[in-house]
């Protein structure tokens, strides 16, 4: 016997998968408590057993453990990266080990956002159709500044208001996505999960996850 959610073998009458914590047997629509991880374990889990999974549900507990944390291990890895101004071949290896951490930890996020999504029975297609909205922005912006790139760097020519004008709006476009971005992510994060089975499955319960 497997798990749906994760094919990890279970034990027959077990009530709950060991692996992902997920719900295995039919029972009640709707449960009064679901048990939760600490945030170390739940950094684990969400980092090595479901960093691209976008299948299920992510609740509140889960979601802003992980980005936390997430977020307070990269600042400490970038730390070195900022502290010292001179370059060197360390600060070089390490600005490019924390662009590398924080692009990898950029795809683990959005999956985790999509799990959230699915927690309030949202479709997490949203959050693909934000990620084509953002990158509309970046290719224009890139179209606008392409042709002026070079000559900028060279400190030889200067933009008039007519020049300038476009790179500011493609700029200022890019900045509102940011923004958005930011504030759908927060938004959410705190939308409460849906305490009934939904058509993306059980509400996740983690009182039986060992982690193994």
């Amino acid at each position: 016997m497997f798990c749906k959610y994760c094919g990890h073998p279970i034990i027959e009458g077990d009530s709950y998968c060991t692996d992902c914590g997920n719900h295995i047997q039919e029972g009640p629509a709707m449960v009064s408590w679901k048990g939760s991880l600490d945030i170390f374990a739940n950094y684990k889990m969400c980092l090595l057993k479901k960093p691209f999974t976008i299948q299920g549900r992510a609740t509140r507990a889960e979601f802003w453990r992980f980005m936390l944390l997430q977020s307070l291990i990269l600042h400490i890895i970038n730390l070195p990266v900022s502290w010292f101004e001179e370059t060197n071949v360390v600060i070089e290896v390490l600005s490019w080990v924390t662009t590398i951490l924080a692009l990898f930890s950029l795809v683990i996020e959005n999956c985790l956002i999509v799990r959230r999504l699915h927690d309030f029975n949202v479709s997490g297609k949203w959050v693909a159709a934000y990620w084509a909205l953002f990158g509309a922005g970046i290719i224009f912006f890139i179209s606008r500044i392409g042709p002026y790139w070079l000559l900028l760097s060279t400190n030889t020519f200067t933009l008039d208001s007519a020049t300038a004008m476009p790179l500011v709006v493609s700029m200022m476009l890019v900045g509102v996505l940011v923004v958005i971005g930011l504030m759908a992510t927060i938004v959410i994060g705190c939308i409460p999960s849906n305490k009934r089975e939904n058509k993306y499955g059980l509400l996740p319960d983690y009182t039986y996850y060992r982690g193994e």
